[in-house]
């Protein structure tokens, strides 16, 4: 098999120790990793899919959250801290 950009990262999504999340353009969500839908405790991902991200975290989760997304519309990176919520 020959080796692609679009497999390789297929691969490392799959594979990946952390929780990842692919966004729409509008912050709804499109897909999350085998280990994200563990640690959120997600059965069935349709439940949750084009949900707003921001509204998955709690409290001051929420503001913080929004804020990383609005530098990642404008290119860079956003990060930020906070509990970790489950789907239940």
């Amino acid at each position: 098999m020959r080796v692609t950009a679009e497999n390789l990262a297929a691969a490392l999504f799959q594979a990946s120790p952390d929780r990842v999340e692919i966004l729409d353009a509008e912050g709804r969500l499109v897909d999350m990793n085998p280990r994200g839908r563990a640690l959120m405790e997600i059965d069935d991902f349709a439940a949750v899919r084009d949900r707003p991200w921001v509204a998955a975290w709690p409290g001051e989760g929420a503001a913080r959250a929004a804020a990383a997304l609005a530098e990642a519309r404008l290119g860079r990176a956003g990060f930020f801290e906070t509990e970790g919520p489950t789907a239940r």
